[in-house]
């Protein structure tokens, strides 16, 4: 078996978006646009977190790391019998070698009538954050009150090939001023 394939995917996808950080401040993405809170409007419900990672080209910083192009498709599907509307927002993630939080962006509303889906993709993401195209990793943070199905598709182009991950998104619980863990879905 190879290195590799012993190290879960979830470690794996997390060393990456720590190593892209580093990357893109040594790249020198910009972060001049100040932190912005968005607050969160859904008062119960359920919450979706997903990491993403949208980085046109990233060169040898680490020789652990490939150079190559990452990007991340987050699809939200409507799994209701009726219309469901949701609320999307974008956060960077920068590294704290910075001493500089990332940006938040606002939250913007979407709605999904029923069995339809629609893809959250870098495109998506850098309109959220009102960014250049590249804009670096964080997550992307859903939040509705009613169960949505939301999967995350992670796409990594190197030299040594192309890799396609997907990944379920677990919802949170929103209880009021609490967020916690839940088990629904996927």
């Amino acid at each position: 078996m190879a290195e590799s394939e012993r190290i879960p995917t979830s470690v794996r996808r997390m060393a990456l978006a720590v190593i892209l950080g580093f990357a893109l401040v040594g790249v020198g993405v910009s972060t001049a646009a100040p932190a912005r809170r968005a607050v969160a409007q859904v008062d119960e419900g359920f919450m979706y977190t997903a990491a993403f990672a949208c980085v046109r080209e990233v060169g040898p910083f680490d020789p652990a790391f490939m150079p190559g192009e990452y990007r991340t498709t987050v699809n939200v599907h409507n799994p209701q019998r009726h219309e469901v509307s949701f609320l999307k927002k974008a956060v960077i993630a920068n590294s704290e070698e910075t001493q500089e939080r990332g940006i938040i962006s606002d939250y913007r509303e979407d709605v999904l009538r029923p069995d339809d889906a629609l893809a959250i993709d870098c495109t998506t993401i850098i309109s959220l954050l009102a960014q250049q195209p590249s804009v670096g990793n964080g997550f992307v943070v859903i939040e509705s009150k009613e169960p949505l199905d939301v999967v995350a598709v992670y796409t990594q182009i190197t030299e040594a090939g192309a890799s396609v991950d997907v990944e379920c998104i677990q919802p949170k619980q929103i209880s009021g001023e609490s967020v916690v863990p839940g088990r629904l879905g996927c």
